[in-house]
């Protein structure tokens, strides 16, 4: 995937869902060691978040790798 996919895949995830539901306020790429999530806790679920983010770590991570 190149970077510019990448960077524009980040940017999709920070976006509404098909329920309009916006689960990351953002995600940035800080640097090239560091991308920054930000969770929407609005609904309360910081347990569920915290386990997705974890998650969704690994997988941004590999994305990553391989842009």
């Amino acid at each position: 995937m190149p970077k510019k996919d990448f960077k524009t895949f980040l940017k999709q995830m920070a976006g509404p869902d098909d329920e309009e539901t916006i689960t990351y306020k953002s995600i940035e790429l800080k640097d090239s060691k560091t991308i920054e999530m930000k969770v929407n806790n609005s609904d309360g679920g910081s347990f569920e978040n915290s386990m997705q983010a974890a998650i969704m770590n690994a997988y941004i991570r590999e994305l990553y790798k391989h842009s």
